[in-house]
């Protein structure tokens, strides 16, 4: 599939998308997204306090991918807190890669001393993505409510 998509700031009216978004995702993330948060209250605190990104459909304007971080300035870091692509557009023309890309450009250029961000032990493709990027394990310990492993990692600028 080759899939013509943009990745825009978003719209000051997205709050009810990115519910429905989360909603969409919430079983592609494991354990389910709703065992570890209310999704309702997630997205409206995504939406208050983070800096977000999606990748959309160019042809149908479709919420295909989504990424948000709670962006800091020096000497603090930045936090990226939620990257997902929808399961029929992953591994079709780097979505989720140019979603991090336009994320990790962005908090940069706001001034923070780095990106932090936590990742499980499965997510092989994406872990070597961010030791490409210079991230560096900071910490490790298990991933909420499972058996995986999860790394903290963190880039600094």
């Amino acid at each position: 599939m080759n899939i013509d998509y943009q990745i825009i700031l978003p719209r000051c009216n997205d709050l009810a998308e990115i519910t429905d978004y989360l909603v969409r995702v919430d079983e592609q993330f494991k354990p389910p997204l709703h065992t570890r948060v209310n999704i309702e209250n997630y997205a409206k605190k995504i939406f208050e306090f983070a800096h977000f990104f999606m990748a959309r459909d160019r042809i149908n304007g479709k919420l295909i991918g989504f990424a948000a971080a709670y962006l800091n300035k020096k000497p603090e870091f930045s936090f990226a807190t939620f990257l997902s692509v929808l399961p029929e557009y992953q591994g079709e023309d780097f979505v989720g890669i140019n979603l991090i890309k336009e994320l990790l450009k962005y908090a940069k250029e706001y001034g923070g001393a780095g990106v932090q961000l936590a990742i499980r032990e499965s997510d092989k493709l994406l872990f070597k993505f961010y030791k490409r990027k210079g991230f560096v394990i900071v910490k490790e310990n298990f991933y909420p409510n499972s058996t995986e492993k999860e790394f903290h990692l963190q880039l600094i600028y």
